[in-house]
């Protein structure tokens, strides 16, 4: 037994050797892979069909590698941006930032190594660096516009993705408004905002987004955003804003023929003169309030005397009493049309009206200041009649010229006085023979 356990060790030694002699030793060939991981704040958005990444210059940077057949030697990295052009190559010791001086693109190249020289292939990613505040660059309604449908949507475009809850929660509307619902689009720049109910008209409104409101990488707003609109006007309330009602006040009147087209308590303006007629004290602004005007909508006319219809001015008979006014002397008296002595007092009412102080129940000639009797009654006044007792001898000749019975023809003062009347013709006679003879 003893030499088969001398053999043992021998045997073992044997056996170890043809094993070894056996192994083949196997060649790294296959290079690592590197993976870069890229923390928040990161967005990505698509535009046109292509990725984009936004970041900071906050947003930390994460390398990675891994190696199937060895060990990692290394992973490198490189920057570049539009104003530092290529960075060194760095060896990546852990997470990095992008210190940009300016927004925009950067490209970041890397890749790793391991211990058998194997370098992967360089890699490419592409950042977009975005360190600047958002803004909100456009609305509807416009700033300051006026005739807004009261029906619409509010609008707003921002210049960058935005959060959209950070937004949401910073949007004041005053009047108060209750939001329905928002709709956002174009990568989160822009949000419409519907709301439950209609907005009032011929109301200005206040829209205001708070500068709390942040954008996908954290960023404030720049500014509080503010804008004003006015709504379209409807005077009457009939769910026709004003510019297409054909009838703004609903008064009845087609605004084209309504000078008042705004106004439910006026259609007319008589005068012109900027005051509705329901309004204006002296609708045709002749000077006399239409409460004492005959004709308020007639400049021409303020008075109708003889309520025939046609004012005075026009009328020419304004009493109605028959007599025309240029020949009446009381044009606006139907019971006087004459003042025979001009005192002012017409005929029927003037007790003397030739104002010869006879009043007319005692004067035979109550139109004639020069006469008020007529003795022998023969329609001549004594005053004109050269024979007032009509005793046919003349009153100068008559010694009583009021006494038809003295001087009457057959009387003996008659035949007196004849005689005396024929000496005197006579005599007169005989005087004219003597200065026309021939001696």
């Amino acid at each position: 037994m003893k030499p088969i356990r001398a053999l043992i060790p021998i045997f073992i030694v044997i056996t170890l050797f043809i094993s070894l002699a056996s192994v083949t030793v196997a060649e790294d060939i296959t290079p690592p892979v590197s993976t870069l991981t890229i923390n928040q704040p990161l967005h990505n958005q698509t535009i046109d069909g292509t990725s984009y990444r936004y970041v900071n210059a906050s947003t930390s940077f994460n390398l990675t590698a891994a190696d199937a057949n060895g060990t990692i030697s290394g992973i490198w990295y490189r920057v570049w941006s539009a104003s530092d052009n290529w960075t060194d190559w760095t060896n990546y010791t852990g997470n990095f930032t992008i210190d940009a001086l300016a927004d925009g693109f950067h490209y970041i190249e890397y890749f790793a190594g391991d211990n058998s020289s194997n370098n992967e292939s360089i890699n490419n990613q592409t950042v977009f660096i975005n360190n600047r505040a958002p803004r909100a660059i456009h609305s509807w309604p416009m700033e300051n516009s006026i005739n807004n449908s009261w029906e619409s949507d509010i609008f707003i475009e921002f210049n960058e993705p935005m959060n959209k809850t950070s937004v949401e929660d910073f949007i004041l509307i005053e009047p108060a408004m209750e939001i329905d619902s928002y709709s956002w689009s174009n990568n989160d720049t822009n949000v419409s905002i519907s709301l439950k109910e209609n907005m009032e008209s011929d109301t200005t409104y206040t829209v205001m987004v708070l500068k709390n409101a942040t954008d996908l990488m954290g960023h404030n707003l720049k500014n509080n955003f503010t804008f004003d609109f006015t709504t379209w006007t409807d005077v009457d309330d009939d769910d026709i804003p004003d510019f297409l009602d054909t009838d703004n006040d609903n008064d009845g009147v087609e605004d084209v023929d309504d000078p008042f087209p705004l106004d439910t308590t006026e259609t007319v303006d008589t005068d012109d003169d900027g005051i509705g007629d329901n309004a204006d004290e002296d609708d045709d602004n002749d000077g006399v309030d239409d409460d004492d005007d005959a004709f308020p909508l007639d400049h021409n006319e303020t008075a109708d005397s003889d309520d025939d219809g046609i004012g005075d001015n026009a009328d020419t008979d304004d009493d109605n009493d028959d007599v025309i006014d240029i020949h009446d002397a009381f044009p606006l008296d139907s019971s006087e049309h004459l003042d025979t002595d001009r005192d002012g007092v017409g005929n029927n009412a003037d007790t003397d009206d030739d104002g010869d102080n006879v009043t007319d129940t005692e004067d035979i000639f109550p139109l004639d200041k020069s006469e008020w009797a007529d003795f022998d009654g023969d329609g001549i006044g004594d005053n004109a009649d050269t024979d007032d007792d009509g005793d046919g001898f003349v009153d100068i000749i008559d010694p009583e010229p009021l006494n038809a019975d003295v001087g009457r023809p057959g009387s003996g003062i008659y035949n007196l006085y004849m005689w005396l009347a024929i000496m005197v013709a006579m005599g007169v006679g005989i005087v004219i023979l003597l200065l026309k003879g021939p001696w």
